[in-house]
């Protein structure tokens, strides 16, 4: 089954995160089959734009933290925004925007734990920011284009600990 329109992603990207070369944000920024956006998250100075896209309705928040009797379906959003960071700094990012905790819930439904290992000290259960715009990309009836971003995260696993190495 074809979606009648496309998951469009909005990266709110903890500043931190743009010099870490483990951030899995920039796979969806790369994808010619995924529209992503990224907006560097402010505390004191939240981004015009976005908060226009959120009062113009369609916009849901990924936030996989439990089952929450808010969740929609993700059909339901045109738009999803992502907290792109760690764990700690995702839900900073979360407690100091009030704009973002009353959206409606995305849930990415997984199957397995997370393939992501770049990082030390990562939440149980958690997921890298790729794998949770794949999540959402099958349950929107995008298979293909989720599948295509979960190789380009192993790719990328590769690479980086070559890199390493």
């Amino acid at each position: 089954m074809l979606p009648d329109r496309a998951l469009n992603f909005i990266l709110l990207t903890h500043s931190r995160e743009l010099a870490k070369s483990s951030n899995t944000g920039q796979l969806l920024l790369q994808a010619a089959d995924i529209n992503a956006g990224r907006i560097v998250w402010s505390r004191t100075e939240p981004d015009e734009t976005l908060l226009a896209q959120i009062a113009a309705g369609g916009v849901g928040l990924a936030w996989p933290d439990g089952a929450d009797s808010s969740a929609v379906p993700v059909t339901a959003c045109q738009s999803c925004i992502l907290i792109d960071g760690t764990w700690q700094e995702a839900r900073k990012i979360f407690n100091r925007s009030a704009y973002l905790q009353s959206l409606p819930r995305l849930q990415p439904q997984v199957q397995g734990p997370s393939c992501y290992k770049l990082r030390r000290n990562q939440r149980e259960n958690g997921l890298s920011t790729a794998e949770c715009a794949a999540a959402l990309l099958k349950q929107a009836g995008q298979p293909a284009v989720a599948e295509n971003l979960l190789v380009e995260l192993q790719r990328f696993q590769a690479r980086w600990r070559g890199a390493r190495a």
